[in-house]
């Protein structure tokens, strides 16, 4: 909890600190929005791509578990077959 404290504390300084930068650059206004933009965009992207990544690995983990799961079910409703006709 406390790491994950750190870290978020860490990314929006470090946010604030590439905001302050870009709005007190020497560059034109148009320019600084449209590289603004276009950062941002990247960085969508990026985290767009990670969280399905991070999806899909979920899925797959969700899978195995649900059929380790019903694999194990089975398995207890055959023991408890065999112990009731036994």
């Amino acid at each position: 909890m406390k790491f994950a404290r750190t870290l978020l504390t860490f990314i929006i300084g470090a946010a604030a600190g590439v905001s302050v930068g870009y709005l007190t650059a020497p560059r034109k206004g148009t320019k600084t929005r449209r590289r603004l933009a276009n950062e941002f965009d990247d960085r969508r992207e990026a985290l767009e791509d990670a969280a399905f990544d991070k999806l899909d690995e979920a899925k797959r983990i969700l899978a195995k578990t649900v059929d380790k799961q019903a694999a194990n079910g089975k398995e207890v409703v055959e023991k408890l077959k065999n112990s009731v006709s036994a």
